[in-house]
């Protein structure tokens, strides 16, 4: 994207980075349902959750992508690059994977990962504005 003469605004780093992570997310819940027993139950969790998870982590990484490329060229923000998705990844799995453990502990997760869902919704919205006035200007 670094090269790409297109990238000149600060929100196509959201853009191309939403479009990488749900053609990952597309792949990967389609390897999923194939490879479950009981696909259709796996296809509908995953369309209610992965896809939106992948869809928020991929605007996280747009985000400092394009903070990084227009904005702030320090170490920091290149980290937060890949350490806010990834981490943001991680606890989303760390929360889905706790229902095979134990359903209870799963259901109280299950909240907390929708809750979750939305807050990270929620930044992202934010930013993805605060992103569109700055072009504007």
């Amino acid at each position: 994207m670094r090269k790409n003469p297109y990238f000149d605004e600060h929100f196509d780093g959201i853009v191309y980075a939403v479009c990488i992570g749900l053609g990952f997310a597309a792949v990967e819940n389609i390897s999923y349902v194939f490879s479950s027993e009981d696909w259709v139950s796996v296809a509908l969790s995953r369309s209610l959750l992965a896809v939106p998870g992948h869809y928020a982590f991929a605007v996280l990484m747009g985000y400092y992508y394009s903070v990084y490329h227009f904005v702030n060229h320090s170490p920091k923000i290149a980290v937060c690059t890949l350490l806010a998705p990834v981490l943001a990844h991680g606890i989303y799995d760390a929360l889905a994977m706790t229902g095979m453990v134990n359903p209870y502990i799963g259901s109280i997760c299950y909240v907390v990962l929708i809750y979750f869902c939305i807050k990270m919704h929620k930044r992202a919205h934010a930013k993805i504005l605060a992103l569109v006035e700055k072009d504007k200007m």
